[in-house]
């Protein structure tokens, strides 16, 4: 919303926000939220933009007949991509790649387990695609905990290390949730037990939370760049409503957030694996924060590293087995 609100400041448009719920899955409380939709139209508003929670759900056709309800007025669509409707988009599958190239190549990791989310929706089925394909071209096999257990949320990110721990007694070197709020979830719950992140375990995310992070450790994630989603959205939008001819769609690239929680920062923690060389230099060559990081982060991280290190050295580790 941030994007969506900044431009329209700029550009002297109104922001009216419609408050629903996803469209695909509905729950039976779901169904009335989605009522607010129905009374989006030309008496009101000038033109409309899909947020990619309200259709992620849908699919591309899906989307274009839903949007295509409130002709005559102009439409973005932010998410998948759906034919006749401007749209803006990031790609789930370089997001993927990114991560598991980053603990692959930088880290040397060879066992990594993939948390799911469900798999009711595009983005999630996009994600383990990428994932199984990546680790196969890798030369190596795909780990995956089943759908519906991380569940997208915190506490789903607790009942995998539990299943994990007490029912399967599973090991692995890293772990890569599909969003951070089971990444969070997955953090406390091996904290509880006295596994220690990164000394014993990497945990990572696929895309980072607006919100604080309550375990003030810089979780290591893919970074999406919602805000310029929301802004680009607007772009076209308001585009539109000008008169003006827009792009069919605009496709965003993404990147890494290094943080922590892979072993970055942490030079013992390279090269666990033996399967794929470590290369020299990149994100994980530096045993500090970068210069830029803000004065408070860098003193809270640097704080992290010392109680780390210490702990490693002292050789009191749990491993996840």
């Amino acid at each position: 919303m941030r994007g969506i609100d900044d431009y329209a400041v700029e550009n002297d448009f109104n922001v009216v926000a419609a408050v629903g719920a996803p469209l695909d899955p509905l729950s039976p409380s779901d169904k009335k939220r989605v009522r607010v939709f129905d009374f989006i139209g030309k008496d009101n508003v000038d033109g409309v933009i899909m947020s990619r929670k309200v259709s992620r759900g849908l699919s591309g056709a899906e989307i274009h007949a839903y949007l295509k309800k409130y002709a005559p007025l102009p439409v973005v669509n932010i998410g998948k991509k759906a034919r006749g409707i401007p749209s803006v988009s990031y790609s789930i599958a370089d997001s993927i790649r990114e991560m598991v190239g980053h603990l692959v190549r930088d880290h040397g990791f060879t066992k990594i387990l993939f948390v799911r989310g469900r798999d009711t929706n595009y983005y999630a089925r996009e994600r383990h695609i990428a994932f199984c394909d990546t680790m196969q071209s890798l030369n190596l096999k795909a780990y995956v905990l089943e759908p519906g257990i991380g569940d997208y949320y915190y506490e789903g990110g607790r009942e995998a290390i539990r299943i994990l721990i007490e029912e399967r007694r599973e090991r692995y070197q890293a772990i890569i949730a599909e969003n951070n709020l089971m990444a969070l979830g997955i953090l406390d719950a091996l904290k509880s037990v006295g596994i220690d992140v990164p000394g014993d375990i990497a945990v990572t995310g696929t895309y980072e939370l607006e919100a604080e992070n309550p375990f003030e450790i810089p979780i290591t994630s893919v970074f999406v760049p919602f805000y310029d989603h929301g802004r680009l959205a607007a772009e076209l939008l308001g585009d539109q409503i000008r008169g003006k001819k827009v792009k069919p769609s605009v496709t965003t690239p993404v990147g890494l957030r290094i943080g922590t929680t892979c072993g970055c920062f942490f030079p013992e923690m390279r090269g666990k694996g033996d399967a794929v060389p470590v290369p020299q230099g990149g994100p994980c060559s530096a045993a500090t924060p970068p210069d830029d990081f803000p004065r408070q982060s860098r003193e809270q991280l640097l704080a992290v590293v010392e109680t780390t290190v210490r702990h490693y050295q002292s050789g009191k580790r749990k491993i996840l087995t």
